[in-house]
């Protein structure tokens, strides 16, 4: 071969393995008071609007920073509101949607308009104030007011407006209407109206990574999603989520929903509360059929939401598999602003539209306390759907619907003898560390401690390890010790090291951590030591 024609094979073979690679990955930055004619690739050169994020076409690996602190409030950016929807990324290579920043606060997400002047509000008479025509093209399906001390109760028709805090959506004049004996500014501190649009959407996506991020005040759902594969929604917070007009007079809205065909999933370590109807659900519809597998609920925290988790199809031919509910904290059931305008209270909800399923586990979960059922099964699925390892509590009153069959906490038995599901469950008080406080870890005296299935997990809500010797806890946190600051499961000197560190700090000094102060009494001192020393040497396995 000559040199020459040596030379441009060379150049062929090069050119050909440079464009095979992918694209260099490029971490982008959005921050408040951004630029959106800027490249977005630093601090310095941050984007400002979710806008400008939904209109850059991102590669797979591609990173979108929001910087920890600040606030989008999504509907003024765009007429019709805005939310954000993410690209794809391809295979084992993700796009991801997160924070960046030393401030303790997410990126918060909020679809919601503030109508705090007296300007926004008109006297129509009778009581009855109203936003200016145009002011809401889409459904208003809450009021949040005084920065959520309540909330409003959405009516059907102006003439049922007579009480303080109702309030009606005129999709006519695209307007909203609220009874209130003063203007309502001056009335309320605050005044947050939720618009009928999800904060983020992955229809028809693969390979996303949403996490970090803080959505509040939507009257839709808070993630929303169909036809989309390999997403991860992490470590998120969703709260006052939905209420607007679905059809009729039903309202709907959803923290997380996973819609139609859906695969390879996962929503883990997530807190959600105060949603008017399902916290977290897949489901689907009737006019196809759809397939949904590979899907991961483990280690949410749920709390005053209308109805925890939900699963549903409704076409009879909808295969739905290897669906995993597990290692979930839900709390209080039925206790949010949602009810009673929605009635239903069941955390944990399985519709009598079931399609052909397998493989659904729901294991090593919590369920404290609903005002309706912990458990409304309509159609059983056994050796198809299986309940086993969680614990139940409801201190009064039907706790589990099973089959048109119904159970107290004291019938428990009967349920797990005449249904032969939850046979190594317990119906007792998890007893958290401070239910009041919305603190779900376990006391160590609590009966969820080594009696979960090992399903090979190895972190928990917190990130800590799962204590190899033993069984896992129940719920979302793995309990150890107090002095055993590692969670490592035994009190050593590692953990000695820890607290050395710690030795003669007060909450005045930057390096407190109270994690050391054993006894809580706001400093690290001979106290916590005698504490730290009587604990010395234990182990998890003893």
């Amino acid at each position: 071969m000559k040199k020459k024609d040596l030379l441009v094979l060379v150049a062929v073979v090069v050119t050909i393995a440079v464009g095979a690679l992918p694209a260099l990955a490029a971490t982008y930055y959005v921050k408040n008071g951004g630029n959106d004619a800027a490249s977005g690739l630093s601090d310095a050169a941050a984007w400002a609007t979710v806008y400008r994020v939904n209109s850059q076409t991102f590669s797979p690996g591609d990173t979108i920073c929001f910087k920890a602190g600040d606030t989008w409030r999504l509907p003024t950016e765009q007429a019709g509101g805005m939310q954000l929807t993410t690209d794809s990324g391809s295979a084992g290579v993700y796009v991801t949607y997160t924070s960046y920043g030393d401030d303790p606060n997410m990126p918060l997400f909020l679809g919601s308009l503030e109508k705090n002047s007296t300007s926004d509000w008109t006297n129509t008479g009778g009581n009855k104030w109203a936003t200016a025509n145009g002011s809401f093209i889409r459904d208003v399906g809450n009021l949040i007011f005084n920065n959520e001390q309540f909330c409003g109760s959405k009516e059907w028709n102006l003439a049922d407006l007579n009480v303080q805090g109702e309030f009606w959506y005129d999709s006519v004049n695209q307007k909203l209407v609220l009874y209130s004996t003063s203007n309502p500014a001056t009335y309320y501190s605050d005044i947050e109206c939720a618009v009928k649009k999800h904060i983020i959407n992955f229809a028809n996506r693969n390979y996303v990574i949403i996490e970090n991020l803080y959505l509040r005040y939507t009257g839709a759902h808070g993630i929303w999603g169909e036809s989309a594969s390999y997403i991860k929604i992490r470590d998120n917070d969703l709260s006052y989520i939905g209420g607007s007009q679905q059809s009729g007079t039903t309202r709907y809205g959803n923290g997380i929903e996973l819609w139609n065909s859906v695969n390879n999933i996962w929503v883990e370590r997530n807190r959600i509360w105060e949603a008017y109807d399902n916290a977290m659900t897949n489901q689907s519809g009737s006019w196809a059929v759809f397939s949904q597998y590979n899907l991961y609920f483990r280690y949410n925290i749920i709390w005053n939401t209308g109805v925890p988790y939900v699963y549903f199809t409704q076409n009879a031919s909808t295969t739905v598999n290897n669906i995993y509910v597990e290692n979930n904290v839900i709390v209080n059931t039925g206790y949010g602003w949602s009810y009673p305008e929605n009635n239903k209270a069941w955390a944990l909800k399985f519709w009598s539209k079931m399609g052909i399923v397998s493989n659904f586990y729901v294991r090593n979960n919590i369920i404290y306390e609903s005002r309706d059922w912990c458990l409304s099964m309509d159609n059983p699925q056994p050796g198809k759907i299986m309940f086993n390892y969680n614990c139940w509590y409801k201190a009064s009153k039907g706790m589990i619907y099973y089959g048109g069959a119904n159970y107290t906490m004291a019938q428990f038995a009967n349920y797990q003898s005449a249904t032969g599901q939850d046979a190594s469950s317990i119906a007792a008080n998890p007893v958290f560390v401070d239910l009041a406080g919305g603190n779900y870890r376990l006391q160590d005296s609590s009966p969820c401690i080594d009696t979960a299935l090992n399903t090979g997990q190895t972190e928990d809500f917190d990130y800590n390890p799962i204590i190899p010797a033993g069984s896992p806890d129940m719920g979302a946190f793995e309990w150890t010790l107090a002095s055993d600051f590692d969670h490592n499961g035994a009190v050593d000197f590692l953990d000695y090291a820890l607290f050395g560190g710690a030795w003669r700090t007060t909450p005045a000094d930057s390096d407190y951590d109270d994690a050391y102060d054993l006894v809580d009494n706001d400093s690290i001192d001979y106290d916590d030591l005698g504490n730290f020393t009587n604990d010395w040497l234990w182990s998890a396995g003893n």
